[in-house]
């Protein structure tokens, strides 16, 4: 699937949504568990092409992070954007599992995934992106 430069738009989004259901159902994954991963990879993705600029100019740099992100979500398996890869489960973690109590707790916790944990993951894809 091509994916424009401009972003990750609602359409393919959605197409690429039901697909890797698609796909992870087929594999004998429960309904449940292929939703949260394929909402997991479509995220990851549109976070790729929203927050890691190089990938806007770079048709076959933002093919290969997507195939890996694909490849690694869905087989667990070492790909050469691993620690993107372990970066981002660190951030989609937190982020799923914020859990203030106080205005002042859940600040911190936005604080810290916007502040340390998704530029550490930005960091990883340039990283990425300059070794290619």
């Amino acid at each position: 699937m091509e994916y424009g430069s401009g972003g990750l738009g609602s359409e393919p989004r959605n197409d690429l949504w039901a697909a890797a259901l698609d796909e992870l159902g087929a594999r004998g994954m429960s309904t449940e568990e292929a939703r949260q991963l394929a909402t997991s990879v479509v995220n990851r993705v549109a976070h790729i092409l929203h927050h890691v600029p190089c990938f806007s100019a770079d048709a076959a740099s933002r093919e290969a992070a997507i195939d890996e992100t694909v490849h690694f979500a869905t087989h667990r398996v070492d790909v050469p954007s691993q620690a993107a890869q372990r970066a981002w489960g660190q951030y989609w973690h937190a982020h799923q599992n914020r859990s203030g109590t106080s205005p002042q707790a859940r600040r911190a916790e936005l604080d810290h995934l916007v502040d340390v944990l998704l530029p550490c993951w930005i960091r990883a894809w340039n990283t990425w992106y300059e070794r290619r």
